[in-house]
């Protein structure tokens, strides 16, 4: 057994456009709004059980689509977890401090898991993350990266 380097590369301009980041929120909004929708009709499934329109598997397949839908990369990375956790960590995502946090890092400021490249053609590539056993690394970009990943609020402000 050997240690691997574990962690997030990714590319976007070199200066985040502050402008995306509304459009950004709106459509995390929207998104965990409709997993909160069909996640609440889970729940009312499951606690009064009489509903003759929908059954609890037609319910958590609902779900289990929205997720794969609206959170793709979360809902991959979470096999582990259970169908109505997996929504919560969805449904809970604050974008805003996300995206505070985004803009810290690509600024450079607190962290030292990361390292970056600006380019002349005005584009950035940054990597975070450590040589771990197989976990996560403990760094505050890599943890980040993931974060924003999971939330989908990456490729709305330009880095993928």
């Amino acid at each position: 057994m050997s240690a691997c380097m574990v962690g997030y590369m990714v590319r976007g301009p070199v200066s985040l456009d502050p402008g995306l980041f509304p459009g950004a929120l709106a459509d995390l909004k929207v998104r965990q709004d409709a997993v909160n929708a069909l996640y609440l009709s889970l729940l009312s499934v499951q606690m009064d059980g009489d509903n003759p329109d929908m059954d609890e598997e037609r319910a958590e397949s609902l779900l289990v689509e929205a997720l794969e839908r609206h959170f793709p990369d979360l809902y991959l990375v979470s096999d582990h977890l259970d169908v109505e956790d997996i929504a919560l960590m969805s449904i809970q995502a604050d974008g805003e401090a996300l995206l505070v946090d985004l803009e810290n890092l690509w600024g450079g400021r607190g962290t030292s898991d990361c390292m970056w490249r600006d380019f002349d053609e005005g584009y950035r590539v940054m990597f975070c993350g450590a040589i771990t056993w197989g976990d996560d690394p403990d760094g505050y970009g890599y943890a980040t990266l993931k974060r924003l990943d999971h939330a989908g609020l990456l490729a709305p402000v330009g880095i993928t």
